[in-house]
């Protein structure tokens, strides 16, 4: 078997046959390497990489790296490997005399264990996965990097193995982002079609493992779901020398360490996910905890990718955290995302909102479709953004409460010849996917008044007047909390081919346009993630299609079928209904307190702006609190203090329960500065 030259000082016996080998077939193309140290890989050719306990120099650095031809490492007997990590397409063994040696394409490798390359003995053959598996006690990652266990290898390709220790440290790590929802889906505002294209989700972390020296952010995605080997990933993030005392990230902060380049665009930078296709896509997030302080990976950010990374860092790697999550991409400059006709069977309109299943519950019969929601709350995320109540510039003082509400939206709707007057600003003229009504978007100026067509509700519209959240919503009269107009936070994760609603008509509501700022020094609804997006059907905008009042679209054309698309302007979601409607009789509540009005307790003022929106812990117990600061026309806080309306449900056995209600207690603080609730006023209430 052909063999090149080496320069190790061995017997003369075994020199001789090698260097006979070697002086006459070291052209070649299938080689056979005594490996020693360094870098070493012959390219073209099938070769053969001995690794000798005989030949190996001790407290080395080997990296072998060969990707052209069918490549053998054999590793003979009375080597021990002491430790080992694992990732998709390299691997690192250490051996019991400090060496350290790194293969590069393992995955593309075959390994044999014991025999002699130079007598024909011949050992045990195994796979990357099986080597992995039988040797090393452990199996092949699909990303991010596993501990392996330590082997002692046998002549007749027998191994004594031992497990990798299960490091509690290393199982404590914690990765999360304020900016995912209970599905891990990730953000709209994290991909290509948000807001500067795309910004990388804030991200926090803890737990890390003893002996960390700094860390490094990377995220990538696999193409091909069934691929492990980094070089097909396409990368979006590589962030390293972070330093180890940091405990997260922002939104779109890069300065906290050094950027490598990404697959995109080979830039130094976040390139945000911008799938061509609509399938689920799975990004996977994975910190990485190093033992080298900032500068020890002697890699240059310019120059370094994803696999450049991974390789580099192999060997400092003392733990990993993926993240994994999901998405979904349709391209609002195509129409994928436009509904070819309308839900139509029962099973067709649950699954319109089976992303929704967490929150809501459906049924049906012949003529109406149940929706239930557990709570009438939203699910939202940790962000500032996404905060109910936060950015009302005028409150009424009411506060989201839960409540288990159904609804009733026809199954087919009865549609009408043309656009008529026929809403009725009181009640409720649909249910979002989230399980939160929508109500009009006009204040009503009389019992059941019927919104007019035509009409300039402006002085009366709560979006410009500032009544509403930054999520285009608010609690009402009877503490439920309501849209009155597109459900902006609900974006970051909908799938705008899906109905965002379904209005009492039984036609179905889509996300167009919507959020922005609409008034000076207004609240800027959605917090600028979606004021650009648009997921109106291509034919409105290019104007050979068109709204109507309604709000509504002709899918065909012949006044066969309609959808709703919400509108950045008014009426934002829906102007009159273009199909027979019911909407007293589509509901079962709200519940309203007993024995009181609740405002009566409230002396805040309207002339507030909400600025804070959480939980908090006073007497042992958790609260949810509301944070208000006084506008300068406001008399009843004064104008240096910050009020706070804090409020939780009872429990048994507390003052004030009622066994089958809802019992409440509010606090209302003057002062968010007195802690200790000696200035508070408390009143409780149920329903």
């Amino acid at each position: 078997m052909p063999m090149p030259l080496i320069t190790r000082t061995i017997t003369p016996l075994f020199a001789a046959c090698i260097l006979s080998l070697a002086v006459n077939q070291a052209i070649a193309d299938n080689d056979t390497t005594l490996v020693q140290r360094g870098v070493i890989g012959k390219g073209a050719g099938d070769d053969l990489y001995v690794l000798s306990p005989h030949l190996i120099d001790s407290n080395s650095t080997i990296t072998i790296t060969d990707t052209q031809g069918s490549n053998t490492i054999q590793l003979t007997a009375g080597l021990e490997v002491t430790s080992s990590k694992v990732a998709a397409d390299s691997l690192q063994l250490t051996l019991s005399h400090g060496t350290v040696i790194t293969v590069l394409g393992a995955g593309n490798m075959e390994y044999i264990v014991g025999g002699d390359p130079l007598t024909g003995q011949s050992g045990n053959s195994f796979s990357y996965d099986s080597f992995v598996t039988g040797i090393l006690s452990t199996s092949v990652p699909s990303s991010g990097i596993s501990d392996g266990g330590s082997a002692t290898l046998n002549a007749d390709g027998s191994a004594e193995t031992t497990p990798p220790i299960n490091d509690t440290a290393t199982n404590t790590i914690t990765l999360t982002s304020p900016a995912l929802k209970s599905q891990s889906i990730l953000p709209l505002s994290a991909t290509c079609d948000g807001a500067d294209n795309g910004r990388m989700i804030p991200l926090q972390w803890g737990g890390l493992p003893t002996g960390t020296q700094s860390l490094a952010i990377t995220m990538h995605h696999f193409p091909n779901p069934n691929d492990t080997d980094l070089s097909g990933a396409h990368s979006y993030l590589v962030l390293y020398d972070i330093q180890a005392s940091e405990t997260d990230m922002d939104e779109a902060e890069t300065n906290i360490g050094v950027l490598g380049i990404n697959s995109v665009n080979d830039q130094q930078s976040y390139s945000a996910p911008c799938s061509k296709g609509t399938g689920d896509n799975d990004y996977i997030i994975t910190l990485h905890a190093l033992s080298v302080a900032p500068g020890g990976l002697g890699i240059n950010g310019s120059t370094t990718d994803l696999q450049t990374f991974f390789t580099a860092a192999s060997a400092s790697t003392l733990a990993t955290k993926e993240l994994t999550v999901s998405r979904s991409r349709y391209n609002p400059e195509n129409d994928d995302h436009v509904p070819t006709s309308i839900p139509a069977t029962c099973e067709e309109k649950q699954a319109s909102l089976s992303d929704y299943n967490h929150l809501i519950s459906t049924s049906c019969t012949d003529s109406e479709m149940i929706i239930t929601s557990a709570t009438s709350l939203p699910e939202r995320s940790e962000l500032n953004d996404d905060k109910e109540n936060v950015g009302i510039q005028s409150w009424i003082g009411r506060v989201p409460l839960r409540d288990d509400v159904s609804w009733a939206v026809p199954m087919n709707p009865v549609y009408l010849s043309e656009p008529v007057s026929n809403i009725n600003i009181h009640h409720p003229i649909g249910i979002a996917a989230d399980g939160v009504p929508i109500l009009h978007y006009a204040k009503e100026s009389e019992p059941d008044e019927i919104a007019q067509l035509g009409q300039d509700y402006s002085d009366r519209d709560t979006v410009l007047l500032g009544e509403i959240d930054q999520c285009g919503a608010h609690a009402g009269n009877g503490e439920d909390y309501h849209y009155h107009m597109a459900p902006v936070c609900m974006m970051d994760t909908h799938n705008p081919s899906e109905p965002i609603a379904w209005m009492f008509d039984g036609i179905p509501l889509y996300f167009g346009t919507g959020g922005g700022i609409m008034t000076t020094n207004g609240t800027h609804y959605g917090g600028g993630r979606y004021s650009d997006l648009n997921y109106l059907p291509q034919a409105i905008k290019n104007g050979s299609a068109f709204l109507d009042e309604c709000n509504a679209y002709d899918l065909h054309g012949d006044g066969s079928e309609y959808v709703y698309y919400t509108t950045t302007n008014a009426p934002y979601t829906i102007g009159c209904y273009r199909a027979q409607a019911s909407q007293s009789g589509s509901i079962d509540g709200p519940r309203h307190f007993q024995g009181g009005n609740r405002l009566d307790d409230f002396t805040f003022g309207t002339e507030v702006t909400l600025t804070d929106y959480d939980t908090m812990s006073f007497d042992n117990k958790q609260w949810q609190f509301v944070t208000a600061e006084p506008k300068p026309e406001n008399k009843n806080i004064p104008q240096d203090n910050t009020a706070q309306l804090i409020y939780r449900l009872l429990e048994e056995g507390e003052d004030g329960y009622q066994a089958g209600l809802d019992c409440y207690t509010f606090r209302y603080r003057i002062d968010a500065t007195q802690t200790d609730g000696s200035g508070d006023t408390v009143t409780t209430h149920c329903r």
